[in-house]
């Protein structure tokens, strides 16, 4: 059954929204927008709905272009149940175990997943007596997982009393140390090190110096699970546009935003399109790169806090080389998910993260999802990812040249390190992604794949706020804002930057 709010119940009259961008994080926000009866048209620059989550479809194989997993799928229930939907009926989640194998530089590997018999035997043989440290580990990450994701992941972090009220906690949970850092008090082999660490980095953070209270995920997976979208996420993606256009949002493609509109008053009343096009709104929310809004979006004389200068000192996650592969062949000695670590951990997350050169060595993710979904590809054929971590374009990388050497970089890689044998002679489709594309087709700042770096001094209050601090009636979503990038962190800013909206239009909390 399906229940839309009708605006009398809201108090939201017939006010309008107008939200930038069909990423998740827009999506989210136009969704609750829509289903408390604003009227909401949700703008996006290019000719399909997803953003980063966007889809590649070539001659039989479909490949998700960005984020491939699920986690923390609560956060979902709950935003189609307020469109009158249940998350189940939209779309099939298909729980993996394991959620990923790691595989190590001197050739011992993890199958990651739940919390069980298997993966402690595994990890005795890393390092003995590391089971009953890694419940120990659990049991700290859960009270990390409770006051920073539970109690403050959808916080409106925009006022210093917001600060002032969670700094006790951030003491206390010793928010200043690393994930590095904090993982290293409990573990001693560096194999093991890596494997709980390394989460940072789903989000473009260094777990070298990424706070530690984003040492949450390890504790997310065990208590969500980790779970795969049968048909791929844009699956979910195109879910989240039908229960919008259910509840009577529209969504316009092709509609580049090129300004908002601001009145006398300093606050938005709107947009305008590259083509001319204008969209009078009562509220908008922002989806693309909190950056990229702010620097080309809103004129330098309206942006006292978030000058260009400013924007310039922001630190920004690395970014990502992607290569689509539709092979004509399948290994089924593959994992749904394949994370290799390099053998200078430390080393390449100085050359992502300080340097911003190419990494000497490889660490790479390759998804395989048509272990799981083989209708992804032709019958017999295998549709694959790989991801490989690199700076971004503040780097002196000259993707022109670098691109066809990472690529057969990483087709070496596979052929000799992951045994995929004749690889090369059985591509049908190969396509890529570099920085220059986050920067040029996504609208990334300086391409960097997850925004703003999720450090200490880079998150909560510290980070751009979902209310614009220059612009009144704009609000942030998306990953450059609270929490951050990830599909759980993008849901919730969505959430934290509508209901901001509708207490502004209301006169009262959603």
């Amino acid at each position: 059954m399906r229940v839309r709010l009708a605006p009398s119940e809201t108090g939201a009259g017939n006010r309008r929204a107008v939200v930038i961008g069909a990423g998740f994080g827009g999506l989210a926000a136009a969704v609750r927008l829509q289903a408390h009866g604003v009227n909401t048209t949700l703008l996006e620059a290019l000719d399909g709905p997803g953003g980063r989550a966007g889809l590649l479809e070539v001659d039989g194989y479909r490949f998700d272009m960005g984020p491939t997993i699920l986690t923390a799928p609560h956060l979902l229930r709950e935003l189609f149940a307020l469109a009158g939907a249940r998350l189940e009926d939209e779309v099939d989640l298909v729980a993996l175990d394991p959620y990923y194998r790691v595989r190590f530089a001197d050739g011992a590997h993890i199958d990651y997943g739940p919390h069980s018999g298997a993966l402690r035997e595994q990890l005795q043989r890393l390092e003995p007596g590391s089971p009953e440290v890694l419940d120990r580990f659990l049991k700290h990450t859960a009270r990390l997982y409770q006051r920073a994701f539970i109690d403050l992941g959808a916080r409106d972090f925009s006022s210093v009393r917001s600060l002032l009220e969670v700094l006790p906690d951030l003491v206390r949970l010793r928010a200043d140390r690393s994930v590095y850092a904090l993982v290293s008090t409990f573990f001693k082999d560096p194999r093991l090190r890596m494997l709980f660490s390394f989460h940072p980095l789903f989000i473009g953070g260094n777990p070298m110096r990424a706070s530690s209270v984003y040492a949450i995920v390890p504790h997310l997976e065990q208590v969500g699970g980790v779970h795969y979208v049968r048909g791929g996420m844009h699956a979910l993606v195109r879910a989240l546009v039908r229960v919008f256009e259910r509840c009577g949002g529209r969504v316009v493609y092709n509609a580049r935003v090129r300004e908002i509109a601001i009145d006398g008053a300093g606050s938005a009343s709107g947009v305008r399109a590259d083509d001319g096009r204008d969209w009078p709104a009562d509220a908008v929310v922002s989806n693309a790169d909190t950056a990229t809004t702010y620097r080309r979006l809103v004129p330098a004389r309206r942006r006292r806090h978030w000058t260009d200068a400013r924007l310039d000192r922001l630190k920004l996650s690395m970014s990502c080389y992607l290569l689509y592969l539709g092979v004509r062949r399948q290994y089924p000695h593959l994992p749904h998910h394949t994370i290799v670590m390099p053998s200078d951990y430390a080393g390449v997350l100085s050359d992502l993260f300080d340097r911003r050169v190419m990494p000497r060595d490889v660490a790479l993710y390759l998804h395989a999802p048509t272990r799981t979904d083989p209708s992804l590809a032709p019958s017999g054929c295998e549709t694959l990812y790989a991801l490989v971590p690199v700076p971004h374009l503040d780097g002196r990388i000259d993707w022109a040249t670098e691109a066809p050497r990472l690529r057969e970089r990483v087709l070496d890689f596979l052929e000799q390190r992951l045994g995929l044998d004749g690889l090369r002679g059985n591509i049908a489709v190969m396509r890529e992604r570099t920085p220059v594309d986050f920067r040029d087709v996504l609208g990334s700042e300086r391409g960097a794949a997850f925004s703003i770096e999720p450090l200490l001094f880079q998150s909560a209050y510290f980070r751009p706020h979902n209310r614009s601090e220059d612009v009144g009636k704009l609000y942030i979503a998306g990953a450059g804002t609270h929490p951050g990038a990830g599909v759980p962190g993008v849901l919730l800013a969505g959430q934290i930057a509508s209901q901001a909206a509708l207490r502004d239009l209301t006169g009262r909390a959603q």
